[in-house]
């Protein structure tokens, strides 16, 4: 876990971080698991990101990008930090991560680009983030940041960037693309 969090951090944002290990460990994963920890004061995470929850996985394989898909679908809500912060009890925690609380983010079909001639990660977080400064949720200095962040790896060609710099409400782009490019020897498809 070290190691991958050496390579990139596993910051999420939002209060999330999910540490993993690496592809080329996991002959040691005995059976595949998740932890997670709740910080109330927060955990410094580097780079001036603070985690309230620690999402903890040892993967035998793929089984635990469902965990992924369920974490995007909460990360970048309004709200969900703040919740985090303030959760009592596992019971708590689990309805946050589990989506049964309501939390808002703008996401609809303007802020979905699909087939984007991009031929690296860089041009398609900036359409991405070109996408969410359109709407007024966020400025040109949240592209900016954007675009310098390293993207999380969720799986199947699916990659996760994320920035809270000049944000004004929570959202959500989807970006593809129709070449064919890679981020340190891995598919980029969106």
């Amino acid at each position: 876990m070290l190691n991958r969090e050496g390579q990139n951090s596993t910051f999420l944002g939002n209060g999330i971080a999910i540490p993993h290990g690496t592809t080329d460990t996991r002959d040691l994963v005995k059976q595949t698991g998740v932890a997670v920890h709740h910080f109330p004061n927060g955990v410094d995470w580097g780079d001036g990101n603070v985690a309230y929850v620690a999402i903890g996985i040892a993967a035998k394989s793929d089984e635990h990008l469902g965990i992924l898909k369920q974490l995007t679908k909460i990360l970048s809500a309004d709200g969900v930090e703040q919740k985090l912060k303030q959760a009592k009890s596992e019971k708590d925690i689990i309805s946050l991560l589990n989506g049964d609380v309501q939390l808002e983010a703008d996401f609809d079909a303007s802020l979905i680009q699909l087939n984007f001639p991009a031929s690296d990660m860089v041009q398609m977080a900036a359409v991405a983030g070109g996408l969410l400064k359109n709407t007024g949720g966020a400025g040109a200095e949240f592209v900016a940041d954007l675009v310098t962040k390293s993207p999380t790896h969720l799986g199947k060609g699916l990659w996760l960037v994320s920035s809270d710099k000049a944000v004004t409400r929570t959202g959500m782009a989807f970006v593809s693309t129709i070449n064919q490019c890679d981020l340190d020897g891995t598919p980029v498809q969106g």
